[in-house]
């Protein structure tokens, strides 16, 4: 995969998730991005902060994979679906 493009695809999914991901579930508080260094399997992982009395969160994790992939496929590259970690912070 051609990582040329990676901080163009980068700055997409950090957008959809600030405009779109954030306000579509009321247990996010913020999301910070972390950019992996090139030998990485991965590009970017995402930090939600998340509320600490969230009951379900394997459930929020899979919902979030889910929108975030389906993004990647259609408006991103589809490759680069996989290259991106989540991480749920309840503190």
């Amino acid at each position: 995969m051609n990582t040329e493009k990676f901080p163009e695809y980068r700055e997409k999914v950090f957008q959809y998730v600030q405009k779109e991901i954030i306000p579509k579930y009321d247990e996010i508080e913020e999301c910070k991005l972390h950019i992996f260094p090139q030998y990485m399997d991965r590009d970017i992982e995402l930090i939600f902060k998340v509320d600490p009395n969230l009951k379900n969160i394997r459930e929020l994790n899979y919902n979030l994979v889910l929108d975030i992939s389906k993004f990647c496929e259609e408006y991103v590259d589809f490759h680069y679906r996989n290259k991106f970690m989540i991480i749920l912070n309840k503190y």
